[in-house]
């Protein structure tokens, strides 16, 4: 069984895991703005492992897509004044060469307490 962003892509021309990373973000955007305890949901979920952070309903959040570092364009960034979380989306593809390890090291010259990498 899919989601409902592989269910999307197959009205898009050009499916591929940048059409699923725009319209979950899209979403993302739209609950941080309607629906904000919906979003910080969504965002505990998939950010947060064994409770050691929350993201919190005064934050300021910005979600942003394929924003350039110096060791790559990770697909999802997510930052707060104090998070900073990248997350590479993969959808029939594979990680590119040290992709991981690049990010990681973006993260390194960060000034965040909080610094994650989910893919």
């Amino acid at each position: 069984m899919g989601n409902i962003f592989s269910s999307l892509a197959k009205y898009n021309s050009a499916i591929d895991e940048n059409y699923l990373t725009e319209a979950f973000v899209f979403v993302l955007n739209f609950l941080l703005k309607n629906d904000r305890l919906a979003c910080l949901d969504i965002l505990n979920h998939i950010c947060v492992c064994e409770n050691d952070y929350d993201f919190l309903p005064d934050e300021n959040i910005i979600i942003n897509t394929q924003e350039t570092t110096e060791q790559g364009r990770p697909d999802i960034k997510i930052c707060s004044p104090d998070k900073i979380i990248y997350i590479e989306v993969k959808h029939d593809s594979g990680l590119g060469h040290k992709q991981i390890e690049r990010y990681n090291y973006a993260l390194k010259s960060v000034d965040a307490t909080i610094k994650k990498l989910f893919y």
